[in-house]
């Protein structure tokens, strides 16, 4: 019970990447690629399956009709009334694609509410959080002026938004069988989708909770890597990691902002680069792919040429990143898109070409930059309007950007590998030339009779030396091998060696051994209140006491493992053991720690055992009953010795 009172060893890890070497690793690319395309095809499929489930219309009727008027104009106006008597309004079906365009985007929508008072609002989901503004009027049947309206986008800050979420969703209270007439009005500088949901409020927590659970699944992985790699560089040195890093994090970094959640947890209230970021970020990730490129495959010296072109195009990147910081535009985006086309292209092109030098790791480059490549392609189809207008093509590209970490890594982990393999073979050469000298050197000797002697002479008195020096420093490893670091007293690797011999000794001449076991009383608590250094302390106080009370040169004092203590007493009666264990508990009790804050007291519980050895008995037989009567004592309410029954010899 407590009460207040007034360098780790360096293990050897094998080199990265031996076990694939092992098994043969060369040989399983082709399936490994197979397999890897296999599983993104499957996750696609799985994502497809998911988005036309959803597309599905419900078993129960729905408040959004499944199709809608649309108006595509490049009137800046931003009132209702200004566009409702246009005659170019369309009807158009839900959720809508419209692809890159600068225009202004104006929905109409005509709905019923519930049938019945749910007593919760309903939320008007925009699945888009790239839109630079987002206009919504509600109007309850043909009432003006609006019953709500919402202003919300990239353009504005994140706290005024009307729902506080990475997604635009706008609050409806909606009456039962009343109608209204739904009037948004859209604008971005990106892809202009407009998925379009509407639902109860618990029904929209629900679905964004398992949409953060699983972006959160994604961007941790990313995340990962990119320490990783991040280590590795400073660990080594070799710029691809470093670049890599830049890569997989400028790349989760895109994806963060095209899933809003840079605008909800980086920049709320800089809506200024909120409008900007998405493009600029695509620019950044771009360049660094292109500096992980030229260091990862080596291009300025197996493919000079090639490193040139690389070099102009970073030199682009950095333009067009600059470009786009200051002309946020649907044209900036179609113009960057069209060189990710051009640049995607040749870095695949300069993985191909780096195989085709000899270069291993670019097998795994040309793997990962074609599957990225066919995410990027679904992206490029739905921006141009040839797919729905749901997320699952951008799904598809993030499962893509992670499978391309993933092997991007495992191509990482081979370079790494490589390097460390060359480094060990020119350390096998130094020892050979080394190995060399020496047998040039012992010619010499054989050549001069008189220095061979008197250089073995020297050589004996080294060695004799050395030899000395390596007897004591064995001497004190082996002390440090059965000491306790922190008490000072045997630890249990002593104690269980010491123990086997007392017990065949015991065994042999049919002489009681007795064992102590104890530890301290709410030791956890005591950790936990006053901090570990506390503890320590108690332990230490406790190991000076026992080494006191231990006296005879026979008994062995041992840490059993925290704050257990064993004493083990050979030819010793249960009542000598009982006797001394009581004077250990009571001077425990009366014993006080002085720590720097604090003056602490400790109780002791002890298990007390003794057994005379025979056949077929072993020492566990007594550690075992030690320990129960160990338990005993905590049980019975600790600070008490237990004597456990003696067993017939």
């Amino acid at each position: 019970m407590v009460r207040l009172l007034p360098r780790k060893p360096t293990v050897a890890q094998p080199a990265p990447m031996e076990w694939w070497a092992r098994m043969g690793g060369h040989r399983l690319l082709p399936g490994l690629f197979v397999l890897v395309v296999l599983v993104l095809v499957l996750v696609a499929l799985v994502t497809l399956r998911d988005g036309a489930a959803r597309a599905t219309p419900p078993a129960e009727p729905t408040l959004l009709p499944e199709s809608v008027e649309l108006l595509q104009t490049a009137d800046p106006s931003t009132d209702p009334a200004d566009v409702a008597s246009s005659d170019q309004w369309q009807r158009r079906t839900l959720p809508l694609n419209l692809g890159l365009t600068g225009d202004t985007v104006w929905l109409r929508v005509a709905f019923e509410g519930p049938n019945e008072a749910s007593g919760q609002p309903w939320v008007l989901h925009l699945d888009n959080a790239s839109l630079n503004r987002a206009d919504l009027w509600l109007y309850e049947e043909d009432e003006a002026p609006a019953r709500v309206h919402y202003r919300t986008g990239q353009r504005y800050p994140f706290s005024e938004r009307p729902i506080e979420d990475s997604a635009f969703a706008f609050p409806l209270a909606l009456k039962p069988e009343t109608a209204y007439r739904a009037y948004l009005r859209v604008e971005t500088h990106a892809h202009m989708r407009i998925p379009l949901t509407l639902m109860p409020m618990d029904a929209y927590i629900n679905e964004r909770l398992t949409h953060r659970i699983i972006q959160g699944a994604y961007f941790g992985l990313m995340l990962v890597i990119a320490l990783a790699s991040l280590v590795i560089f400073f660990s080594i040195r070799d710029r691809a990691y470093l670049y890599y890093f830049g890569f997989i994090l400028t790349t989760g970094l895109w994806f963060f902002i095209r899933q809003g959640f840079a605008e909800q947890y980086l920049w709320p209230d800089w809506p200024w680069w909120s409008d900007r970021a998405y493009i600029v970020m695509m620019a950044a990730g771009a360049g660094m792919s292109v500096l992980f490129t030229r260091e990862f495959l080596s291009l300025r010296t197996c493919h000079p040429p090639l490193f040139r072109i690389m070099t102009v195009l970073l030199w682009v990147w950095g333009i067009m990143a600059l470009y786009a910081l200051f002309v946020p535009s649907i044209t900036t985006l179609k113009l960057i898109s069209v060189i990710l086309l051009i640049g995607g292209s040749l870095l695949l092109y300069s993985g191909i070409a780096a195989w085709h030098k000899g270069i291993l790791e670019a097998r795994f480059y040309v793997f990962a930059w074609t599957i990225i490549i066919i995410g990027a392609i679904a992206l490029m189809l739905s921006h141009m309007a040839l797919l729905p207008g749901d997320n699952r093509p951008f799904l598809v590209f993030q499962i893509g950007s992670a499978l391309e970490g993933f092997l991007l890594s495992i191509g990482l982990a081979m370079r790494l590998n490589m390097a460390m393999r060359a480094r060990a073979e020119a350390e096998h050469e130094a020892l050979e030339m080394t190995a060399h000298l020496q047998r040039q050197t012992i010619e010499d000797q054989k050549r001069h009779a008189a220095e061979l002697e008197s250089h073995v002479e020297e050589r004996t008195l080294e060695l004799r030396q050395t030899m000395e020096q390596l007897a004591s420093a064995n001497e004190e490893l082996e002390q440090l091998s059965i000491v306790d670091p922190l008490t000072g007293v045997y630890n249990r690797r002593h104690l269980t060696s010491q123990l086997h011999r007392e017990w065949k000794r015991a065994c042999r001449e049919q002489v009681p051994l007795s064992m102590i076991m104890m530890d301290i009383d709410y030791f956890k608590l005591l950790n936990d209140t006053y901090g570990h250094m506390a503890g320590d302390r108690c332990l230490v106080e406790l190991a000076k006491l026992l080494q006191e009370e231990v006296q005879r040169t026979s008994d062995i004092l041992a840490r059993f493992g925290g704050e257990e203590f064993v004493i083990v007493l050979p030819n010793t009666a249960i009542a000598g053991a009982e006797h001394l264990a009581e004077r250990i508990r009571s001077r425990a009790e009366a014993h006080r720690v002085e720590t720097e804050n604090h003056r602490l007291a400790f109780t002791l519980s002890l298990g007390v055992a003794s057994q005379i050895p025979g056949p077929g008995s072993d020492a566990e037989e007594l550690v075992r009953r030690s320990d129960n009567a160990l338990y005993e004592a905590k049980e019975a309410g600790r600070n008490r010795v237990v004597v456990a029954h003696e067993l017939p010899s």
